[in-house]
Parts: structure tokens; sequence; C-alpha cells
């Protein structure tokens, strides 16, 4: 009887090494998890990749923006020419003004 005592110890014992191996197989899992968590971060770093994408965009904003100011300042220089024009204009009415005393 002690002899299978020893052997139902050996049994438990086995046993508790198979706990071991289920701790080791819950290891494993946990460090699937962490892999997991690798996997998630990857993931934000291809947020971060995405947040480098609309920055990009915003940039393309401010190029576009710089293409209206460059509009605007065409505008000015449109505004300049009619400035000029008018200028103009006044030297008709000057040459209209000579010629009336001109007549």
């Amino acid at each position: 009887e002690t002899s299978k005592l020893f052997t139902t110890d050996e049994f438990i014992e086995d046993e508790i090494s198979k706990l071991f191996t289920t701790d080791e197989f819950i290891e494993d899992e946990t460090s699937k998890l962490f892999t997991t968590d690798e996997l998630i971060e990857d993931e934000t770093s291809k947020l971060f990749t995405t947040d480098e994408f609309i920055e990009d965009e915003i940039l393309k904003l401010f190029t576009t923006d710089e293409f209206i100011e460059d509009k605007t300042s065409k505008l000015f220089t449109t505004d300049e020419f009619i400035e000029d024009k008018t200028s103009k204009l006044f030297t008709i009415d000057e040459l209209i003004e000579s010629n009336i005393v001109w007549c």
C-alpha cells in the first residue's frame, strides 16, 4: 500500500507537472497577448502614419493658402493695374483739358 501511495504521489507529482505545463501554456498565451499588444502598437504606429498623412494634407492646405495668397497678390497687382489705368484716365482728362484749352 505504501508502494501504491508512492505511486500515487508520483501520479500527483505528474499531475502537478501537468499543471506546470498548463502554466507554461498560460505563459505562452500571455506571450501571445503581448504579441497582440505589439500588433495594437503597430496599429497605433499606423495611426501615427495616418496623422502624418493628415499633417501632409494640412501642409497641402497651407500650400493652397499660399496659392490663394499668391492669387490675392495678383489681385493687388490687378488693382495696381486698375490704378495705373485710372492714372491713364487722368492723363486722358488732362489731354481733354489740354484740348479744351487749345480750342
